[in-house]
């Protein structure tokens, strides 16, 4: 909730939270967005592609969503058996679903 300003991770300076992959070859991060609050914490989450991720099928792609919170830190990495809070596989079968590859944020909990 306090996320302010530029961290320069080149000059030994650390991410508050690092986000590692299932594989080099998914391109997990290359489509990246702020997804509103969609679990109604009051905290934004974020969205994340992973295009050629093949869990689904090959190269069918994943999108995962992290739910933002006040004490996100550290390094969660998906080869390791951690998970993202939601999920979403491209369509088994369908090769070259490529799920992912460009994801966006919405509005969450919109009015009338």
């Amino acid at each position: 909730s306090g996320l302010t300003g530029t961290k320069d991770i080149s000059a030994l300076q650390s991410a508050d939270v690092t986000i590692l992959g299932k594989a080099n070859t998914d391109y997990m991060g290359n489509s990246v967005s702020g997804l509103g609050d969609v679990n109604a914490n009051g905290i934004p989450d974020v969205i994340v592609g992973a295009h050629l991720n093949n869990d689904g099928g090959i190269d069918a792609g994943a999108v995962y969503v992290f739910f933002g919170a006040t004490n996100l830190s550290g390094t969660k990495n998906l080869a390791a058996l951690q998970s993202a809070d939601v999920t979403l596989l491209g369509q088994a079968g369908n090769t070259g679903d490529n799920l992912g590859s460009n994801v966006g944020g919405g509005r969450s909990n919109p009015g009338p």
